[in-house]
C-alpha cells in the first residue's frame, strides 16, 4: 500500500520508514525527510481506503505531528502543538480527516478544500477512545 501510494503522489521510495509499534501488531511509521502536509492528510485516509487493496476493518490509522505553518492552519497559535489525525468514525464520503489538536480543539478537514473547521464532535472510531 505505502508503494502504491508513493507512485501515486510521486514520492520518493525512501519517503517513508517502518517499524515496529510498541503494541503488538502495529507499525510505526516515520517520514525521515518529510513530507508536505497534505500529502501526511491524504496517506491517513489513504491507508484506512486504500484504493487499490481491500481495505481491512482491522486496520486502524491514526497520525500524529507537530503542527507547523506548512499546515493550513486556521489560527496560528497552533504552531508547535501536537496533534492526531485520524479518519472520523462512520464516516461514509472517504473526503475528510479530522485533526484533534492536543489542548486545543478538532478539526475537520475536507479534501475539497482543506480548510481547517472547528467541529463540535470529535467522531473518534471506538478504538481511538481507549487510547
Amino acid at each position: 500500500m505505502l508503494a502504491d501510494f508513493a507512485a501515486s503522489y510521486e514520492l520518493p521510495k525512501s519517503y517513508v520508514e517502518t517499524g515496529p509499534g510498541a503494541v503488538d501488531r502495529t507499525k510505526v511509521l516515520t517520514f525521515p525527510r518529510d513530507i508536505p502536509p497534505e500529502v501526511f492528510l491524504f496517506l491517513v485516509n489513504y491507508l484506512t481506503y486504500p484504493f487499490k487493496h481491500e481495505p481491512r476493518d482491522s486496520l486502524a490509522v491514526v497520525g500524529t505531528a507537530t503542527l507547523t505553518s506548512a499546515f493550513a492552519l486556521p489560527d496560528p497559535s497552533l504552531v508547535g502543538k501536537q496533534a492526531f489525525v485520524y479518519v472520523p468514525d462512520a464516516d461514509q464520503e472517504h473526503d475528510v480527516v479530522y485533526v484533534d489538536v492536543v489542548g486545543d480543539a478538532v478539526y475537520a478537514v475536507p479534501f475539497t478544500n482543506l480548510r481547517w473547521q472547528r467541529v463540535e464532535l470529535p467522531r473518534r472510531p471506538p478504538w481511538l477512545r481507549e487510547m
